[in-house]
């Protein structure tokens, strides 16, 4: 799930929720996972490879509950849900821009909001299912040590990714 939340620029950036079966399945989950374009060469390494680089994320970022990712999710979502509602008000209720914007000021405009929000983090919920460990990462291409790799090429791939929150 890619969900733009953000003006464009020139840099990106992306923040990416991650669930594993428990701590002791984190590393195996990634080794299995990982792309096989980069476990071939330097950039898996483990002294400092994305791999490494992953890990060791992974390894110090707080533990996150169901309730902080349904939070995560209203607040990375709410208004990319609101302009796809917009869309579908104007082509199947032929609402205008103005009509559309007074809607959403209104009890139902709200709800009609808060519902696809609902929809959207049951869905990722019943993905995270069981799983004990969820932790939402951060990467761009613009930052000191970003390159886009991580955002761009390899975790937007694993299954263990649940979410992906773009801000470009």
């Amino acid at each position: 799930m890619k969900i733009r939340t953000d003006f464009v620029t020139n840099s990106s950036s992306s923040s990416f929720i991650l669930s594993f079966k428990d701590e002791n399945s984190i590393y195996d989950t990634l080794k299995s996972q990982f792309p096989e374009i980069f476990t071939k060469g330097w950039s898996y390494e483990e002294d400092g490879g994305y791999f490494n680089q992953l890990i060791n994320e992974i390894k110090n970022t707080n533990r996150l509950t169901k309730d902080d990712i349904k939070k995560i999710v209203k607040d990375e979502s709410w208004w990319s849900i609101r302009w796809g509602l917009e869309e579908i008000l104007k082509c199947e209720r032929n609402m205008s821009y103005s009509e559309i914007r007074d809607f959403f000021k209104t009890n139902d405009g709200q709800k009609m909001i808060e519902n696809e929000c609902k929809n959207m983090i049951d869905e990722i919920m019943k993905d995270i299912g069981d799983d004990k460990v969820i932790v939402e990462v951060k990467h761009g291409d613009g930052g000191e040590g970003e390159d886009g790799v991580l955002e761009h090429e390899i975790l937007p791939t694993l299954n263990c990714m649940k979410a992906w929150f773009s801000h470009h």
